[in-house]
């Protein structure tokens, strides 16, 4: 394959090491890929990190940056670049169901610290 693209999709795979060395093994060299997906700055709260609400909302499965660009950069890819890097800040509660917010609230997470931790990154690499 000359080029693979994908959007928002890796964050719900638990061994994204794996679909990048699969991506990795698909592409002929020089090849590119350009994915779009959501990664953290910090660790997620046990009550939202295990919440079935919060990875179907994207957000419990996605992985830290440093390990995100780490399982591209160790699958081989090279000239690895953030292309854009966008918090959701607040809007990212939007999409919260109400009984999760309740939950964390009680469990005594700020939700909203634990919101701007949520990014939304488009990375390019070559093969």
């Amino acid at each position: 394959m000359d080029v693979v693209i994908s959007n928002c999709v890796i964050n719900l795979v638990p061994d994204k090491a794996a679909v990048y060395r699969e991506v990795a093994r698909v592409l002929r060299p020089g090849g590119r890929l350009v994915v779009s997906d959501i990664v953290l700055d910090a660790p997620l709260p046990a009550v939202v990190a295990d919440s079935v609400a919060a990875f179907t909302g994207c957000v419990a499965g996605a992985s830290l940056r440093a390990e995100y660009l780490r399982a591209v950069t160790a699958a081989g890819f090279e000239r690895v670049e953030v292309l854009e890097d966008r918090g959701f800040g607040e809007e990212v509660l939007g999409l919260v169901p109400e009984a999760l917010l309740a939950q964390a609230t009680a469990a005594g997470v700020d939700v909203r610290a634990v919101a701007t931790t949520v990014r939304s990154v488009k990375i390019r690499a070559r093969r």
